[in-house]
């Protein structure tokens, strides 16, 4: 290759580097979701915070726990505590045959999320959700909103730091 060549081929990604700039003016609040289904209702939760996404091998339940609270699970090698997210929500809900887990990274690591499956990654604008609504009552902090298809977006944090979701 020439120097010439080089020298467009940098060019090119520059131009283009600084268009990008120029769309970031116009900034929203944009966030890749993972969405996935539990006990009949659609959340997503930041791709950003999972560390991996699993097919739920084995469950094993203790007993004693919150319905929020399904059991443990080995990923690579790794005890998780496995969080229903559905009957948190909701009420209590049977497990399905095939069950995925969505594993927590960073502060929340050690945490999986149990889902009947596991749809999509979206890129969501979080300044256009609609407020959850008023009949989550004392969880509605636990998500950051609801888009018009009803998808409830998770706020990890909030749904850690709840006492009735995080304790067995």
């Amino acid at each position: 290759m020439s120097t010439s060549e080089i020298q467009a081929i940098l060019a090119a990604r520059a131009r283009r580097y600084r268009e990008g700039l120029a769309d970031d003016d116009v900034r929203t609040d944009r966030v890749e979701m993972a969405l996935f289904r539990r006990a009949g209702s659609a959340y997503g939760v930041p791709i950003a915070r999972l560390s991996s996404i699993h097919r739920a091998a084995t469950l094993t339940s203790l007993p004693g726990l919150s319905g929020a609270v399904k059991g443990l699970a080995n990923v690579r090698g790794r005890l998780v505590a496995v969080h229903d997210l559905g009957s948190f929500a909701k009420e209590p809900h049977p497990l399905g045959e095939e069950l995925w887990l969505l594993v927590c990274g960073g502060r929340a690591s050690g945490v999986a999320l149990l889902a009947d499956g596991v749809d999509e990654v979206r890129s969501i604008d979080v300044s256009r959700l609609a407020e959850p609504p008023l009949s989550l009552s004392s969880i509605r902090g636990c998500f950051v909103g609801f888009d018009p298809s009803g998808v409830g977006y998770v706020d990890l944090d909030q749904l850690l730091l709840t006492p009735a979701f995080f304790q067995a």
